[in-house]
């Protein structure tokens, strides 16, 4: 940095100084601006999906307790684990994030990862997700921003076969086992999913 803006040193107190005195906000329209201008990648076998893979997770980042501020549920021998979970969204395709959240590291409520994902949902996508956000209301939010996501379901997700697809020889050789629409959980919930669901 010194060297492309041609400036001295400035001090560590400086530094430190400035994630209170500089509003980070702005850096986000920056960051969105430079995203934008990444090349698009072909998606080859993956045309036929039709929008944007995007990967989504919530990582914990640990921090000093002194700068992290925010505390997570006390561990053994009095000691506490501090920071925070970035919620990141990732263009599969284009190999960069397009979006990335931080909250406080303990996943409830507003800050949980499915709530912050319905709040963030964009569209024309195709969220891929593990089963840590298998929520029927999230899939229904996703659905009504013109999106779809593709996320595993826990083993004991109870569902009726609505029809089964009979599997092709390139299916089998792919490893697709089965191939059903399927309505979730219509006895044992209050939300289910507003749509068909592929399984």
């Amino acid at each position: 940095m010194r060297k492309n803006f041609g400036v001295g040193r400035a001090s560590l107190g400086s530094l430190s100084e400035g994630v209170a005195v500089f509003d980070p906000e702005p850096l986000k329209e920056i960051a969105q601006e430079l995203f934008n201008q990444l090349p698009d990648v072909s998606a080859g076998r993956f045309d036929v999906v039709g929008q944007t893979l995007t990967a989504v997770d919530g990582s914990v980042v640990e921090t000093l307790a002194r700068v992290a501020r925010l505390s997570w549920l006390p561990k053994a021998k009095g000691a506490s684990l501090c920071g925070y979970r970035l919620h990141t969204q990732f263009e599969v395709l284009r190999g960069f994030p397009s979006r990335i959240d931080m909250t406080p590291a303990k996943p409830k409520g507003e800050d949980d990862e499915r709530a912050v994902l319905a709040r963030t949902v964009e569209p024309d996508r195709m969220y891929m997700m593990d089963r840590g956000y298998a929520q029927f209301a999230l899939w229904n939010a996703i659905v009504a921003k013109e999106s779809n996501s593709s996320c595993r379901i826990r083993d004991n997700s109870s569902y009726d076969v609505e029809r089964a697809m009979e599997l092709t020889d390139t299916d089998r050789a792919a490893g697709v086992v089965s191939d059903k629409v399927v309505l979730f959980g219509r006895s044992q919930v209050q939300i289910t999913p507003d749509h068909p669901v592929r399984s």
